[in-house]
């Protein structure tokens, strides 16, 4: 069966000038099932994404695959892979799966992430798991029953949504503040340390930029943007021994979360390819400093080809 998904998949995706490239994105993967974390895979269905991508794709490292786009050289059916952000179970769990298949990818490291070992918006969610579920009445925006992982997971949405276009310092000290409260306790580290970064080369990863802080880099004045960005590279280079030559937009929005002044910075910093998070396939003549990435939740090879097929059919 997948000799003949991969043969229609190939008419849609050809090789050449006529290619498409399908770079999936993720931030986790999950030893096991969260209900507070619905979209992220867990073990289980990431080695059964990734067994069907091994199938039906020709999976590249993501600076080959956007010099070979440039060069019209692809070929059929090409596909990347991206992480964002650096946590932790990239390496322990989505790492030994990738190994085990052959697979290349990349990841894409904030650098405070890693200092700090959590990121504002888990600090939120780790907020919101701890909870009481009759709420929390010293903190306003828990004042509502948490009774269930729904709830829960509505209240996340929530607060997230209000504090993503906030000031850097404004979010980070509503998220611990708000975790100290509901917690009283140190929060968990989820994401790399600093020596866990260093490996990802010898390890066979591409290892990517995505700023000092995770901004919105629309919100902040041009210098500091490419502060964010420049900083997180040189960074990056002092602890793998490399050049990053790969980077992630903040959020990932065009014109709304980065714009072509941002695009000029990442190329002007040395990277290579940069990605969005648009939705969609690239093809010869994209733009290599904002190309689209999809997601995939689909388990079954059936779901998987027809999500690739789509997206290269747009």
């Amino acid at each position: 069966m997948h000799h003949l998904l991969a043969g229609a998949l190939g008419v849609a995706s050809p090789g050449g000038r006529r290619a498409r490239l399908v770079i999936l994105t993720y931030h986790r993967v999950l030893p096991a099932p969260d209900p507070l974390l619905p979209d992220e895979p867990d073990r289980d269905q990431f080695q059964r994404q990734m067994m069907t991508l091994a199938r039906l794709a020709n999976v590249l490292p993501l600076p080959d695959a956007a010099q070979r786009l440039r060069d019209g050289t692809l070929p059929a059916r090409a596909a990347c892979i991206t992480f964002d952000d650096g946590y932790r179970n990239n390496l322990d769990v989505a790492a030994p799966v990738l190994r085990n298949l052959g697979l290349p990818a990349t990841i894409f490291v904030a650098q405070h992430a890693v200092e700090r070992g959590i990121m504002w918006n888990d600090l939120l969610i780790e907020a919101v798991r701890v909870a009481p579920d009759g709420g929390a009445s010293a903190v306003p925006e828990f004042v509502e029953p948490l009774a269930d992982s729904s709830a829960r997971c509505a209240l996340i949405s929530s607060l997230l949504r209000s504090q993503k276009y906030r000031s850097l310092p404004d979010r980070w000290q509503f998220a611990m503040e708000t975790y100290q409260a509901i917690a009283g306790k140190e929060p968990p580290r989820l994401m790399m340390a600093q020596e866990d970064v260093a490996t990802l080369p010898r390890l066979g990863f591409d290892v990517g930029g995505h700023t000092v802080n995770h901004p919105i880099l629309t919100t902040l004045a041009p210098q500091k943007a490419r502060d964010e960005i420049v900083r997180n590279a040189d960074w990056l280079a002092t602890l793998t021994g490399l050049r990053p030559r790969s980077f992630a937009y903040p959020n990932g929005r065009p014109g709304r979360d980065f714009n072509a002044t941002h695009e000029q910075m990442a190329r002007e910093t040395g990277y290579e390819v940069a990605v969005s998070t648009e939705w969609g396939a690239a093809r010869t003549g994209s733009n290599v400093y904002s190309l689209p990435r999809i997601g995939l939740s689909e388990t079954s090879s059936v779901a998987i080809f027809s999500r690739l097929l789509k997206t290269c059919l747009r």
